[in-house]
């Protein structure tokens, strides 16, 4: 009986590397809003990879609204990245039979509150998101 092995190409497992460890650091505030990234030239050698696995890296969190690339400047940490200043709320009934419920609108009522008395630890205001059902 055989297995099967997956192979991952060493420039994918390097661009997943990059990736995680970018976002770990945004996350962790070790990049904090408004921070310059490392560069791609930056990136490949301290990842020991190639500029072109280090540029790919960075569109992941680009693309999830955390990194914004600007020409000739460089990648920088998002003013109001979304770990900061947004909450979701998921309800399992839906929004009409949620409405219903009196601890699902007092919920609703104290993240509201909280959205707009208390800013984020960067002073942005909290964006709040729900969700209903299953």
């Amino acid at each position: 009986m055989s297995s099967i092995i997956q192979y991952v190409p060493h420039h994918a497992a390097k661009r997943s590397e990059i990736v995680d460890d970018l976002y770990r650091k945004i996350l962790t505030g070790e990049f904090p809003p408004g921070s310059k990234l490392p560069s791609h030239a930056e990136l490949a050698k301290c990842y020991n990879s190639c500029r072109v696995t280090a540029q790919h890296a960075l569109r992941h969190p680009q693309q999830a609204g955390h990194v914004v690339i600007k020409a000739r400047t460089g990648a920088f940490v998002v003013k109001r990245p979304p770990h900061l200043c947004n909450i979701a709320v998921a309800f399992g009934h839906s929004e009409r039979e949620s409405r219903r419920l009196q601890f699902h609108n007092i919920l609703r009522e104290e993240f509201e509150r909280a959205a707009n008395e208390k800013p984020s630890q960067e002073g942005f205001k909290w964006q709040v998101s729900y969700f209903y059902g299953n």
